[in-house]
């Protein structure tokens, strides 16, 4: 006999009250949500069937209703801080930038319900996500072609997270194992964020598995102290050489350039930190930055060792539409106040979807692994790869609805 969803667990849209073709749209929103559009990076094909589920989304489901609530408050206050953005800080930019930002801040949430509806209605729920994976790779491949740095982005992520759905290691020793070989293939390819995603992700499945039916809080506390152990997991194999001396060169040059490693591993930080001391508040919608604060900013990465001369901070981290390589300084330069509401709203579903269904957590690597993924890119990676905080919010949505909840072994059922 079930137990009677309480307040607290997330409402999902009942099958009934559904059109049959917008499930249909949702299953295709999910295949091709990291599939990108042809010279358009900032969206994929999956934002197109999104869009049009937006009606629904609105009237069915309350935890999305509110993020698209703080999505539209974004929209707000980004175009307010547009209209009165002063020539010696910055200037409006190109129309088009400002309706590409209105419409990734729109989707973010979208694309996530699209996804949460087509796990919940799917009878194979990580098969469809591992196509979904698959489909991202793919068009990774296909838009930058096999390149040196080709692990660090989509492929890395996607090859790891794959192994995790389609393994599905249950016993704590093949956890330990799996994560370990995949750890050792990105330190060879010198891909530091995944391996702490990945240790991450092994830390709070074994600690779920250990430590059962605790309250909320307690899983809360388990799932934020595997993250710092993971980082300083981490800071500590890299400044101890035991990920090699490649690693442990560029975290001292890192680290002792700028102070600490995420100011020197991520210089676009300083960057971002260098605009708020400009602006406080915030930018507006596709707005430009003036030449005086570009000056400003790049002065702050030379600061920190980063490659200031790069093309990469003019034409793109401070280019003609802003891309911090953040999504929090994204939403910040874009939307303000509006746009950090926005972030703390995505944030707080996925740390949600990580705490409140502990036996499905617990049972999935691969879960908890896109989960975590999915709070990275909100914290350090540029707009071109949100499609996996969309990723990680549709199955965080997913995990607390009281179908997930009421289904015990359909998380992670393939075939």
């Amino acid at each position: 006999m079930h137990q009677k969803p309480t307040t607290s667990e997330v409402s999902i849209l009942p099958q009934s009250d559904c059109p049959s073709w917008v499930v249909r749209l949702c299953f295709v929103a999910t295949l091709f949500v990291s599939v990108r559009l042809p010279g358009l990076g900032l969206l994929t094909v999956g934002v197109l069937p999104a869009l049009l589920i937006l009606r629904w989304t609105t009237s069915v489901a309350r935890p999305h209703r509110r993020l698209l609530t703080l999505a539209g408050a974004a929209l707000i206050s980004g175009s307010i801080l547009l209209a009165f953005l002063e020539p010696p800080v910055g200037t409006p930019g190109p129309l088009y930038s400002s309706l590409a930002i209105a419409l990734w801040m729109l989707t973010l949430p979208a694309l996530g319900f699209a996804v949460c509806l087509a796990l919940s209605t799917s009878s194979r729920p990580a098969l469809l996500l591992s196509l979904s994976i698959a489909g991202g790779i793919a068009s990774e491949l296909f838009d930058e072609g096999v390149t040196s740095n080709l692990w660090k982005y989509s492929v890395g992520y996607g090859i790891c997270a794959l192994a995790l759905l389609l393994l599905r290691p249950k016993k704590i020793i093949s956890i330990v194992v799996i994560v370990a070989v995949l750890s050792i293939v990105c330190v060879r390819n010198e891909s530091r964020s995944i391996i702490l995603m990945l240790i991450a992700s092994a830390l709070s499945v074994i600690l779920l598995r250990v430590v059962a039916n605790v309250s909320r809080r307690t899983r809360t506390l388990l799932i934020g102290g595997s993250g710092l152990v993971a980082a300083i997991v981490l800071v500590w194999a890299m400044s101890s050489g035991a990920l090699g001396g490649d690693l442990q060169r560029r975290y001292d040059q890192q680290a002792g350039t700028a102070g600490n490693v995420i100011a020197g591993g991520r210089v676009e930080t300083q960057a971002a930190r260098a605009l708020v001391e400009q602006r406080w508040y915030g930018y507006g919608l596709g707005a430009e930055a003036s030449g005086s604060t570009r000056r400003y900013a790049v002065e702050a990465v030379e600061a920190s060792g980063g490659d200031y001369t790069s093309p990469y901070f003019r034409s793109v981290i401070l280019g003609e539409r802003a891309d911090l390589h953040s999504g929090i300084s994204n939403l910040w330069f874009h939307g303000g106040f509006g746009g950090i509401a926005l972030f703390v709203g995505l944030a707080w579903v996925i740390i949600l979807g990580l705490t409140s269904s502990a036996r499905y957590v617990a049972s999935s690597v691969g879960l908890a692994f896109l989960m975590w993924f999915g709070l990275w890119d909100l914290l350090f990676s540029p707009i071109q790869i949100s499609d996996h905080v969309s990723l990680a919010l549709g199955i965080a949505l997913w995990l607390g609805s009281p179908r997930s909840v009421d289904e015990p072994g359909r998380a992670m059922s393939i075939g």
